[in-house]
This record gives structure tokens, sequence and C-alpha cells, in this order.
């Protein structure tokens, strides 16, 4: 009888123990629950820098890991030179890896001369065919080099060292014949305690996709899409990342941007907001746990 009782209770043991898992299955699906070891917070180990370098209507941003450096973006082509020489005055020698959102000339027009003037380890491009004169000079220069070029797709990563992780959100597959602005490469570094995802020109076409396919997108630090334009920034998207801090990259521009809606947007979702036109060059350092901003003006 005490024998049959033990095995009694021993199966009850196990069947509700499927009932657990399948109920955090079930809670993970809805996004409701972390429990995954991949989505375990790697120890951060000493101190990661974020530049948002000011180069005009433009992106350029540097990543100091505790391993590696990281250049996004290379800003216009007139501000080639500001770029390098910050770069230079930064302590820069080589740069592990180039990520190239796509291939707009406020994005690569300052890549041509980073190419040339530092020693580079790989280049992640969309790879999706334009036929402007810097695109071509951009690519000739990463064959002429031997520079390791690699397709940007979405759950690709880099380890930086240090516990700093980046990992690409988008694209998946991207459509030659799409808006250049969508094909952009979307990244997320996290560094402990601490988030930041760059966003390239996305629009909201491609801020569904990400939704769709990513369901943990909170994020403590947003580069904010295609320069505050009112097509990107959605507030579903926004609602996903609850960032604490904005970063928009532009400058003197005819477009008016950032459009005051995309302003008004991460206002209500309580984001602080710099810009490099207003703010000059933006640096967030962080040690895995806390973050301070340090703006070239106020």
């Amino acid at each position: 009888m005490a024998s049959r009782k033990r095995r009694f209770l021993a199966g009850g043991t196990g069947i509700l123990f499927i009932i657990l898992l399948l109920l955090l299955l079930l809670l993970e699906q809805y996004g409701l629950v972390n429990w995954r070891s991949e989505h375990a917070i790697a120890p951060a180990e000493g101190e990661l820098a974020v530049h948002f370098i000011d180069v005009g209507q433009g992106d350029a941003i540097l990543i100091q890991a505790p391993g590696k450096s990281v250049l996004i973006d290379g800003g216009p082509r007139d501000a080639a030179s500001d770029l390098t020489g910050y770069l230079r005055r930064g302590g820069i020698t080589r740069l592990d890896l180039v990520i190239s959102t796509h291939p707009h000339e406020d994005h690569i027009g300052g890549l041509p001369a980073v190419l040339e003037a530092f020693s580079v380890g790989e280049v992640i491009d969309p790879a999706v065919p334009h036929t402007t004169q810097t695109f071509e000079q951009y690519l000739a220069l990463i064959e002429a080099n031997k520079i390791t070029f690699t397709a940007a797709r979405s759950g690709l990563t880099r380890d930086l060292g240090g516990g700093a992780l980046l990992r690409l959100l988008h694209p998946a597959a991207p459509d030659p014949e799409a808006d250049l602005n969508n094909c952009s490469v979307v990244a997320r570094l996290s560094f402990g305690k601490i988030s930041f995802l760059f966003t390239g020109d996305i629009e909201s076409l491609a801020e569904r996709e990400i939704l769709q396919r990513e369901r943990h997108l909170a994020t403590t630090i947003l580069k904010v899409a295609h320069h505050g334009s009112k097509t990107s920034t959605d507030p579903l998207f926004l609602d996903a990342v609850s960032p604490a801090v904005a970063v928009i990259c532009y400058g003197e521009n005819q477009y008016g941007l950032p459009h005051p809606d995309t302003l008004d947007n991460l206002a209500k979702a309580g984001a602080v907001v710099y810009s490099t036109a207003q703010n000059g060059t933006i640096r967030l350092l962080t040690d895995g746990h806390t973050y301070t901003v340090h703006t070239e003006r106020s």
C-alpha cells in the first residue's frame, strides 16, 4: 500500500512538472517571462563607451567595448576628415568591425576615408545593390584591403569582449527592390544591465517586422531612426523599446528633421532626448550597471 502511494506521488510530481513547463512556454510565447539561458545577462567587465559623433546631417557611432572597437556608419562625405580626426584623437588605430547600415550618402559618405585611414577587420553590410560612386568606392576599398565582408542578417552576433554582445535584429532577408531605409542594419548592444539599440534609417514597415520577430526589445538607450523622421519611431515600437534615453543624429537640413510628431512620441514615452545638432558629440559611458551622458555642448 505504501509502495503504491509513493508511485502515485511520484507520478503526480511528474505531471505537475509538465504542467509548469507548459505554462512557462505559454507565458514566454506571449512575452511575459524571460527564462531561457540565451537571454541571461552576462556579467560586465570594465567600461564601455558609445560615441554619437557630430558629423552634421548623418550618422557616425563609435563603440569602444572592453575587447573591440566598432564603427556604425561614417556620416556624409563632407564630414569625413572630421570623423577620421575624431577617431585618431580618441586613440583609434584599428577598427575590429565597421557596420554600414545602408548605402545612403549620409551614412556611408565618410566610410571610404575610414577604410583608407584605419586597419579594419570586418565590414557588415545589408548587401543590397546601389550604384553611386561613393558606394562603388567603398566596395572597391573593402576588396583592395582584403577586409572580411559579411552580409547582415538578423540573429548574427559579435562578441565585443568583457560581456559586451552585439546582436543584429534586422534585416532578415532584404528585398533588393525595397526602400533602402527599410533594409537598414539594426543592432542591439548589451553590456550588463545597460543596452543600446542602433536603428539606422528604418521606417515603420521595418519596425513592425522587428516587433513580429523580437519579443524582448526593452533597451536603455535608443538611437532614433532616420534622424527623427515622421515615418519612423512608431508609438508601438517605442512602447516595446521603452528607452530611458533617446539620441537623434542630425544637422542642418531641408527636410524639417526631427519631425515634431517624433519628438512628441519620445516625450510621451518618457525618454530624455539628446541630439548631435544641439549637443554636439554625445558620449555614453557605462560599467554595465549605471551610465553617464557627456555632451560637447549643453
